[in-house]
């Protein structure tokens, strides 16, 4: 009977030994058993999870924790066995770092310890790789260790030092609001009362209790502030008025002279500003732009009391340089209206200018075209197209309602702004009572 040994896992070196004439005299070998060292890896401590394993330099693992896990059968009947390589090996984590060295394929090699880091599934680790000194045994040794296993107890400590830092911030500001609490009720109040002095509201003053004489005295100095407002304001109400209404005055009676040289009455410019009022109102624009706006298209023709009165107010067909003379009007207003410091006045200098202006370029006197042409500037030119073709004039007959206002919408992309058109016609009831009543009135449309 034969006793047949179990196949061992092992790793031979040897040398010849010879004599002082370099005879051969014999050979000494050691074998190193390839499982011992799996063993001896297995119980090393290395941080906490950390691994250890050994590979060749064509990628068979030599020795690992578990040597059951680094030999598989060389064929397909189970006989022979062989190292598995380590992109083989059933270890998610040492494939990884062994990948992170970025080796080229082949047989792999290091002259020097290099160290590496890599993250698997989230977790971070280090690693480092070492080759053997002895070039009889061409090995790397493989070490991996997850960065937790030696920094979690600083990052344990940083965020407890953290959390402290936290709870002081915390108590800290509790004690800075208690201590400005006073202070900060004052001052809103006395902010307050001062948005709503700039807002022109002198009555809605509210008074606080203040433990602080400084913040105190400036609440007393507001009230007196306030008083003397008021008194200022009401003495002023009257006359702000007063003037209003004369600047308003004047401006319509120099308005209504211009357009007595070319209509029967001046009713024309009355017309036109509630026109454009109406249409300004339909297309959202802001009250108050919308009253300026108002008061601004009465002088859109003030340039007309520079024209002859043989040309304005010839009943038949103009020559081109009596045209061009016509045409010299809107120049005369902007120039009449020109170095004004104020907004209804500068308003009422544009639509003078600009009335005149198509929207699709062919007007003038500057052929502007588009969003060129001022917002209040296409209104009016609607509105002052509209009531001349309805009205009675020296020189030609009153249009039908409903024929003026296909003018205007045939007009829309060319002469006119196609969504000051539209606004024109969503306000048209409107402008069809304002007619009806003045016929109503007796007064010539």
């Amino acid at each position: 009977m034969f006793f047949i040994p179990p196949i061992r896992r092992a790793s031979t070196t040897a040398s010849p030994v010879v004599d002082e004439d370099g005879k051969l005299k014999g050979v000494v070998g050691v074998d190193v058993d390839i499982a011992q060292i799996s063993t001896f890896l297995s119980k090393l401590d290395i941080g906490v999870t950390g691994s250890a394993f050994i590979i060749s330099q064509n990628g068979d693992v030599i020795a690992y924790p578990d040597s059951n896990l680094i030999t598989q059968t060389q064929d397909d009947k189970g006989e022979g066995l062989r190292f598995k390589r380590i992109d083989e090996l059933d270890d998610p984590i040492a494939r990884a770092s062994f990948a992170s060295l970025n080796l080229p394929s082949g047989r792999f090699q290091l002259d020097r310890s290099q160290y590496t880091a890599f993250d698997v599934n989230g977790i971070a680790y280090h690693a480092i790789f070492a080759p053997f000194q002895n070039e009889k045994w061409p090995w790397l040794v493989g070490i991996y260790v997850p960065e937790n296993d030696f920094l979690g107890a600083l990052y344990e400590n940083r965020t407890a030092n953290i959390y402290i830092a936290i709870v002081i911030g915390l108590i800290a500001c509790l004690i800075a609001v208690v201590m400005v609490r006073g202070i900060t009720r004052s001052l809103d109040g006395l902010r307050q009362n001062a948005q709503n002095i700039m807002r022109g509201d002198y009555k809605n003053q509210h008074d606080f209790p203040t433990p602080y004489q400084e913040v105190q005295e400036t609440a007393d100095a507001f009230k007196h502030m306030v008083a003397a407002l008021e008194e200022k304001e009401r003495q002023n109400i009257e006359l702000t008025e007063e003037l209003r209404k004369t600047s308003i005055t004047t401006i319509l009676r120099m308005s209504s002279a211009a357009e007595y040289k070319d209509h029967d009455t001046g009713q024309h410019i009355q017309r036109l500003s509630d026109i454009c009022a109406a249409v300004s109102e339909h297309m959202g624009q802001p009250p108050k732009w919308t009253e300026m706006f108002r008061y601004a298209v009465p002088m859109h023709d003030l340039g007309k009391i520079g024209i002859p009165d043989e040309i304005l107010m010839k009943p038949g067909p103009l020559t081109p340089e009596e045209r061009e003379v016509i045409n010299s009007h809107a120049g005369i207003g902007a120039s009449i209206l020109n170095s004004s410091d104020t907004k209804l006045l500068e308003m009422a200098r544009i639509i003078a200018l600009q009335h005149h202006e198509h929207w699709d370029g062919n007007g003038y006197p500057q052929s502007l075209q588009g969003l060129e042409i001022a917002l209040e500037a296409r209104i009016c030119a609607i509105a002052d197209v509209f009531d001349a073709l309805i009205s009675k004039r020296c020189y030609k007959d009153a249009m039908p309602f409903d024929e003026a206002l296909r003018f205007i919408t045939d007009g829309s992309g060319t002469q006119f702004d196609p969504a000051c058109v539209d606004a024109f016609v969503g306000v048209k009831d409107e402008i069809w009572v304002l007619y009806e009543t003045a016929k109503a009135m007796n007064e010539p449309a």
